[in-house]
């Protein structure tokens, strides 16, 4: 083995910064036609290697956040999943009571048509057996007949803007 062989050997054995001392001195010498040519090539590796280390750290965090993000979303879409099967159970077990269409038809007309006051609506409903009973098996009240009203006109109104929503439209579709 040649001596510069030997060195060299004995040179990568030394730390960076023994390194960088050996390297000054040896190509320092301003007579030296390589000059400073030794420590520059010393600092580009040492550079070199910080940024390699550098990407290797970036590179093991992205690939960390990458699956911590993963996981959340599939935490998150298994409480969506789990959110809409109970609102989905909770919709089937819910028990539409029933309307009394016809009666609440009846109330409206005689409430606008022949301006009778809740009261006497409720005496004359309450004349018809098959709507003498409220939805919960109990007399007829005032009140009863009031949310009645107020329902059959909600849904008038609504029917209402739908109709003149569909007139809207069909006019504009023609111009």
């Amino acid at each position: 083995m040649s001596n510069a062989k030997k060195l060299f050997e004995q040179f990568k054995l030394l730390t960076a910064d023994e390194q960088g001392e050996f390297a000054r001195l040896a190509f320092a010498d301003e007579n030296n036609p390589i000059g400073d040519i030794g420590t520059k090539a010393l600092w580009m590796r040492q550079r070199y290697e910080y940024l390699s280390q550098m990407f290797r750290d970036a590179c093991t965090t992205l690939a960390e956040m990458a699956t911590k993000g993963k996981q959340g979303f599939l935490d998150l879409e298994a409480k969506q999943k789990s959110a809409f099967v109970f609102l989905g159970e909770q919709f089937l077990n819910t028990k539409v009571k029933p309307r009394f269409a016809d009666r609440d038809a009846m109330i409206v007309s005689l409430r606008d048509e022949e301006e009778l006051p809740f009261g006497e609506i409720a005496r004359r409903i309450r004349e018809n057996p098959e709507w003498s009973a409220a939805q919960n098996g109990k007399k007829l009240t005032q009140t009863a007949v009031k949310r009645a009203y107020g329902r059959a006109k909600q849904h008038a109104t609504a029917s209402l803007y739908t109709a003149v929503s569909q007139i809207i439209a069909e006019l504009t579709e023609r111009s």
